[in-house]
């Protein structure tokens, strides 16, 4: 049930970068320019988060490109651009999981932390 659960966080998160995106190429005031290459850059940051594709990357750069379209751009700070912030940074933190093309390609990382035994401290 994790990795269904990390899968619905993955395309909740996609859906808000992805409407950010839209905001910054369809919404927006200004004509051509980087706005529009942000939110087209956001979009596909969204379609690449949908399927799992080295999600921890695209959640790092869709985080960075966020805050500076936030500051710079002029993507208004709404619910929405809050929320895939925030989302964008969890799915940095907590990987893509197990229904993804991440698991696919380079299948799962395990952690395992031997006990160690004859130390002073047992």
């Amino acid at each position: 049930m994790v990795g269904l659960g990390l899968f619905l966080l993955r395309v909740i998160t996609a859906l808000a970068v992805g409407r950010s995106g839209y905001s910054l190429l369809y919404e927006s005031a200004a004509g051509l320019g980087p706005s529009h290459l942000a939110g087209f850059v956001l979009s596909l940051f969204g379609a690449l988060m949908i399927i799992g594709f080295v999600t921890t990357l695209v959640g790092a750069l869709a985080f960075g490109l966020l805050l500076s379209s936030l500051i710079w751009l002029g993507l208004p700070f709404t619910a929405t651009s809050a929320t895939a912030a925030g989302l964008s940074l969890v799915s940095i933190l907590l990987g893509p999981g197990y229904y993804s093309l991440d698991a696919s390609i380079f299948g799962w990382r395990r952690v395992e932390i031997a006990r160690r035994t004859g130390t002073k401290d047992n």
